[in-house]
Formats: C-alpha cells, structure tokens, sequence
C-alpha cells in the first residue's frame, strides 16, 4: 500500500501553464511525487462540497496511504450556508478517514469562516490542514481563485512539511525567469476578473 488519492475541485486537478521552468502539476501529484506515492485523482472544476461528498468520494475505492481534499472554494463563491458547508467537510473527512491512513485538507483563503470550518472538522476527524493562502502573481492566478503552477508547487511543499515527507520543492528547478509578456496577461485578466467579480457582487445586493 503505498498510494495516495486526491479528491476536490478545480485546485485538486491543478491545470495550467508551466512557469518559471516548473511544470503545471497539481499540488496533489507534487505531494505523490515526493513521497514515491502512485497518484489517483478525483477533482472537478466548479464542484462545492456538496457535490464532491455525493458523486467524488464515493469513487474512492480501496486503502490508501494519505487522501487530499480541496473544497470550499465553489461554496464561498455561490454563497453556500456556512452551516451546509460544515456538514459536507465532515462528511468527506470521516469518508477520507475510513479510506486512508492520513488525510490532508487545504483552507478557503477568501473565507476565514470556512477555514475555521476546516479547521474544526479536522481536528475532529484527526485530519491534518494545510494552509492554501497564496499572495502574488507568482504564486496566485489573476482570477484570485486557482493556483499558478508555482503556487501548486507551494502548496505541496506546505503539505509535505505537514505530512512529514520529503520536500516536494526538491524535485523541481525552481529560479527561472517570468517574463515581462507573463505580467502583462496576469494585469489584463486581472482587470477583468476584477470587473466580472464587482458586477457579479452588484447583482447579489
């Protein structure tokens, strides 16, 4: 038994474009890598917790060594009753607990209600949390959402300093430049999603 299963949405299927000389990998296939782990992975992009607890973990069949899970990020964003959101953490957790022998769970960064959430579930169910709050252009999409596949590679070194593995940041060639053409696509998508997210604001008050 040596296998690791990642479950959640879009971050857990981690696609993008490499940067910086490292490559476009899921945090969750770094966090297999470092620990000579064989990867399975069950991630939508758009899934809240709700969806994830109903149609993703019931695909985890058999005995893993660690389970990931990412949610929270689709329930903040459609406004899902923190309560709600409460009850499928604690589901998928319990759910992850029975099928592996660690489990790992990233925050909600734009939500400290749900990190709190997390949090609290965890330290119920012994899971062990990771923080996902990522600042920077490097690190984070123009979007605010989905990690860079730098910020990828930073949530798995977190999650492996967490898990007591080998340093997902030893295996890749960190140091490569980002061009002056990256920046300038990171500030238009970033105006745009700026602009998109204010009127989507607007039109809940």
């Amino acid at each position: 038994m040596r296998d690791l299963v990642a479950v959640g949405d879009s971050i857990t299927n981690g696609h993008g474009d490499s940067m910086a000389g490292v490559p476009a990998l899921g945090w969750g296939q770094w966090v297999a890598d470092a620990g000579d782990l064989s990867y399975t992975r069950y991630g939508r992009g758009g899934a809240t917790s709700a969806e994830v607890a109903a149609e993703l973990v019931p695909r985890v069949r058999g005995r893993y060594s660690i389970a990931l899970v990412s949610v929270g990020t689709n329930d903040n964003l459609r406004r899902v009753p923190l309560a709600d959101f409460t009850r499928q953490v604690h589901v998928i957790l319990e759910r992850m607990r029975e099928t592996a022998d660690r489990v790992a769970i990233l925050t909600v960064p734009a939500s400290t209600e749900f990190s709190d959430a997390i949090r609290s579930a965890a330290q119920q169910t012994g899971a062990t949390v990771v923080d996902a709050h990522l600042q920077g252009g490097l690190l984070m999409k123009a979007d605010g959402v989905h990690p860079t596949a730098l910020g990828h590679l930073e949530l798995a070194d977190r999650a492996t300093r967490a898990l007591n593995l080998p340093p997902a940041r030893a295996l890749a060639r960190t140091g490569g430049r980002v061009g002056v053409g990256y920046w300038a696509r990171y500030g238009a998508e970033r105006v745009r999603a700026t602009t998109k997210r204010a009127a989507r604001t607007a039109l809940h008050r």
